[in-house]
């Protein structure tokens, strides 16, 4: 076989793939874990059922494949993350708006992740959740002196709050939209 043939072979593997992984980082969003079907996947990505199995052997791999790199992109997002401000209200106002700008942006993939994913994405959501606390972690110590709890206790505080499942509840409940603004300024009442 000759080299440009066996190249071919392989870019046209990697677009199918790719292409598997795009039809089913969108099931996903759409319909979640429990009910992704293989076929559906396969249907959408415009191949057969045996081409999925043969890229992914199981539902649990495609899954965790096609969530594992969009986690990885949010988690160094996360980690990337500082506050400009040192003033502690302006900080506690950062973290909270980055973290509403990252769940809307984010919305479908944290509602898989935090709603019946597979042993794989409850681990990626562990990863991203450790992340977060750092984050959290780091901010408070720029401004820990000038709170009125421990930064130990205000980062515990912090990020229960914050928490996707806490933070889904709040946004979904009456407070809707105003949910961050009533957020900031519990925690503000809390901490400053």
């Amino acid at each position: 076989m000759r080299h440009y043939t066996m190249r071919k072979r392989a870019l046209e593997m990697e677009r199918t793939r790719e292409a598997i992984l795009a039809a089913a980082r969108a099931r996903l969003a759409r319909v979640g874990y429990g009910a992704l079907r293989v076929d559906d996947v396969a249907r959408r990505a415009r191949v057969s059922r045996r081409t999925v199995y043969a890229h992914f052997p199981s539902r649990s791999i495609l899954a965790d494949a096609a969530l594992s790199e969009r986690v990885t992109a949010l988690r160094e997002r996360v980690a990337r993350w500082h506050p400009r401000s040192a003033e502690p209200g302006a900080v506690l106002d950062e973290i909270i708006a980055f973290h509403a700008r990252s769940y809307r942006e984010e919305y479908a993939l944290m509602e898989t992740l935090s709603q019946g994913a597979p042993e794989g994405g409850r681990r990626l959501l562990r990863e991203l959740d450790t992340e977060r606390l750092r984050t959290i972690a780091r901010s408070v110590q720029t401004v820990s002196g000038q709170l009125r709890l421990a930064a130990r206790d205000a980062v515990a505080l912090i990020h229960a709050t914050l928490s996707y499942p806490a933070w889904r509840v709040a946004l979904t409940g009456p407070a809707g939209r105003r949910a961050p603004r009533l957020i900031g300024s519990m925690l503000k009442a809390a901490l400053l």
